[in-house]
């Protein structure tokens, strides 16, 4: 994963693994800011830099000028653009709403990416490659992870060598009236399913619930839901998987278990952060799910691409289709 925060109005950029013995790693690094192009009209070039230096001369860490290829149309010849060099990622919104409205800019190019991409692309950092940080280990309690390096270089390296990620799968069930569809903000989670890789204190799964019940192999029972969300996190602290899954965990479980977080008063910090929270965001019809320092890895999404891909061929997106084309099995039926 890698994200950012501002401390001290000092950007850092953060980037989540794992080394080679399988320990996690957070390297922060600093001294990289978030810039954009903007296309002036024709004459108007001076009007716009004199407009940024007077209407945003605090945001703002240099302006200068490139020559590049338009990123739309076939091109001979690279246009001179401004180059806009930022203090604060999330100021990039407002100053590109604002300047391209003005009467001297005739486009604006990339203010559109997120900053984290932005950072990744420009050091040909991507998922699932090996890559040599050099710097110095420092001691912070912002993060949780067994070493925090002040990285000063960054290098990919060939490595023909898989690490052991740790797999987390969650599935909830949810106490509802009948024919009551279920609402967050008033219907608790009465169990919680959740599977481990590798095994996690001898077992490959457990069941949380969250009335008291007689003992049972790998059910764990609690006085009630809230007790119960606790367990939840300790457990997700604890076993500290690099990879949460399910079947469409980002459109119901994840973002239903964080607001039930919020209504039992209990925090949202299911990542390797101790400052910020996991949230769950609305993108059209369907919802993302952000946990800092874990990749969440949907099967739903995952089946819809490749069927999409004609990788796989499914009339139905039933979780017991799928795993009966998938693993051999379908559901198992309880009377």
């Amino acid at each position: 994963d890698c994200d950012y925060v501002n401390i001290d109005n000092t950007i850092i950029i953060r980037m989540f693994g794992k080394n080679e013995e399988g320990k996690t790693i957070c390297a922060f690094y600093e001294n990289y800011n978030p810039y954009f192009y903007i296309l002036p009209k024709e004459g108007s070039e001076q009007d716009l830099i004199w407009f940024i230096k007077d209407k945003f001369a605090d945001d703002i860490v240099d302006i200068t000028k490139e020559k590049r290829f338009l990123p739309i149309g076939a091109q001979e010849t690279r246009k001179e653009l401004v180059k806009i060099i930022l203090k604060d990622p999330s100021q990039t919104p407002q100053i590109r709403d604002q300047l391209i409205t003005k009467p001297f800019t005739k486009d604006v190019f990339e203010a559109d990416i997120l900053f984290k991409n932005r950072f990744m692309a420009d050091f040909g950092i991507s998922g699932m490659k090996w890559y040599k940080i050099e710097g110095s280990a420092i001691t912070t309690q912002t993060v949780k992870t067994n070493t925090v390096i002040k990285a000063s270089r960054i290098t990919e390296i060939e490595k023909n060598q898989n690490v052991d990620l740790h797999y987390l799968s969650i599935d909830i069930e949810v106490t509802t009236q009948i024919e009551e569809l279920p609402d967050a903000t008033k219907n608790p989670i009465s169990l919680i399913g959740l599977s481990f890789h590798p095994h996690f204190r001898g077992m490959e799964s457990l069941v949380l619930v969250s009335k008291l019940m007689p003992k049972s192999n790998g059910v764990e029972c609690f006085k009630d839901e809230k007790a119960m969300l606790e367990g939840l996190l300790n457990i997700i602290n604890s076993f500290d998987p690099d990879v949460v899954t399910g079947y469409d965990i980002n459109n119901f479980d994840l973002p239903y278990i964080l607001t039930r977080l919020s209504e039992n008063n209990l925090s949202r910090l299911l990542g390797r952060d101790n400052q910020k929270q996991s949230i769950s965001k609305r993108f059209g019809a369907r919802n993302r799910t952000n946990i800092t320092g874990r990749i969440v890895a949907d099967v739903y999404e995952l089946i819809k691409e490749s069927i999409g891909k004609g990788i796989l061929r499914l009339k139905r997106y039933g979780l017991g289709d799928v795993s009966k084309e998938l693993l051999g099995r379908g559901k198992i039926g309880i009377s």
